[in-house]
């Protein structure tokens, strides 16, 4: 069992949009790892809204799901 974060998407669709280094969709081996990735990604986002450099972003726009099939 592994875990990803999703992105909500245009159309109310949620995906998995991370990846590693070769293009494969990221997963996490626990729910600790993939929540301290997302909350350093959300800070990184933060401080770029604070800096100007993004326009706006929304944390409710990533989740963390466990994968049963994998």
């Amino acid at each position: 069992m592994t875990y990803e974060v999703q992105t909500f998407m245009a159309f109310g669709n949620w995906e998995n949009t991370w990846t590693d280094n070769d293009g494969t969709p990221s997963q996490f081996e626990n729910y600790t790892e993939a929540a301290a990735e997302l909350a350093e990604f959300l800070d990184d986002l933060a401080s770029a809204a604070e800096r100007n450099f993004l326009a706006d972003f929304s944390p409710l726009d990533y989740r963390i799901v466990k994968n049963d099939y994998l």
